[in-house]
């Protein structure tokens, strides 16, 4: 209610009366997937879901760091609209699996900013699990088909996995064998190609 008089006649003005909305309530600032310490696969696509809002809500910005304090950050996503439990960003993770070598602890920081610039910031520190195959050898290297020759492809995994190889001609680029090893051990694998098509 605001009241005014007037000075030189002592005469009182209709008060203005209006609603005044008391806001202190921070932004909602929430990463709900992937959860705390989550092992996530190394070169894939990774839905972050949460929630960024609020009574005043304006924007949000959702990025990651590398290790557990992180010194420079990537931004994701800036979003000027809200979410609720639902998809934040996605984070596009397929070319790291060419660092050397890749970096397993990453960190997740959502901002979110209301219109009084009010922060709420959530952190969320994540492992990925990179697959790798390394070491990749065939012997021999020239085999007789027509005799049946046979070839010894020999690689190192860094952890367990399902492995196809696939044996395509040189000439023709066809496919002319698979053959798929369930369960193969972390380190040294072989397999061995009998020269025979499928």
């Amino acid at each position: 209610k605001l009241d005014a008089t007037s000075i030189s006649t002592g005469q009182a003005a209709a008060p203005a009366i209006g609603p005044v909305m008391l806001d202190n309530l921070l932004p909602i600032a929430e990463i709900t997937v992937p959860t705390h310490d989550q092992i996530l696969p190394g070169g894939a696509i990774i839905n972050v879901l949460g929630t960024a809002s609020g009574t005043s809500f304006k924007s949000y910005t959702l990025e990651y760091g590398v290790g557990f304090l992180p010194s420079a950050w990537t931004p994701l996503i800036s979003a000027t609209t809200p979410v609720l439990n639902a998809l934040l960003a996605k984070w596009d993770t397929a070319d790291w699996s060419n660092l050397n070598p890749p970096a397993s602890t990453y960190t997740l920081r959502l901002t979110v900013t209301d219109t009084a610039s009010r922060s709420t910031v959530f952190e969320r520190l994540v492992s990925m699990d990179y697959l790798t195959i390394t070491e990749v050898s065939v012997s021999p290297t020239v085999i007789d088909l027509v005799a049946g020759d046979t070839a010894t492809i020999r690689y190192t995994l860094n952890r367990p996995a399902d492995v196809t190889l696939r044996v395509y001609d040189s000439l023709t680029k066809s496919l002319k064998r698979t053959i798929t090893n369930l369960g193969q051990l972390a380190g040294v694998n072989t397999v061995l190609w009998d020269s025979r098509d499928d």
